[in-house]
């Protein structure tokens, strides 16, 4: 079966995919990502359920749901958005749950209904910081490079 696993220090929640941009753009998303990180407090995540894209019958990608009690994932992004928006940078405004990309199924057919009966034990953790990330598709997969991180207060 032609399943790809995402490599554990590979996974991530992504807020917003940003395409190719300008050193001076990145300067500019740099500066809105500090400002919004000093508008929020660490926060823990938790993992929710197990999902599959395009749809369960015919999964493409794997994904495990991740949310935080109070919103602040969801709060944080569209701030995030906003000041994107703002500099001239078009986002995806298709409706958004936070995830973790476990797996992509390059080709044949898996039994999703089987594996959500092994769904993962609930994991909690902090969220500190997030980055700014460059990405490059390799034959091998993605790589990831860190372009800058960005700490929350506490």
């Amino acid at each position: 079966m032609g399943v790809k696993f995402v490599e554990e220090g590979s996974r991530h929640i992504t807020l917003h995919f940003l395409g190719a941009q300008t050193d001076k753009k990145i300067k500019e998303i740099c500066d809105l990502a500090e400002k919004t990180a000093k508008n929020y407090s660490g926060f823990e995540l938790t993992t929710g359920k197990t999902n599959a894209f395009p749809n369960k019958k015919f999964p493409r990608i794997i994904v495990l749901g991740a949310e935080s009690r109070e919103g602040e994932i969801k709060k944080m992004r569209a701030e995030l958005g906003e000041g994107l928006e703002e500099l001239g940078i078009e986002i995806d405004d298709r409706p958004w749950e936070a995830h973790i990309t476990l797996a992509r199924i390059k080709f044949g057919k898996i039994d999703f209904l089987r594996l959500l009966k092994e769904e993962p034990d609930e994991l909690r953790w902090m969220a500190e910081s997030f980055e700014l990330v460059e990405s490059e598709l390799t034959s091998d997969g993605p790589e990831y490079k860190i372009v800058k991180k960005f700490q929350l207060k506490f």
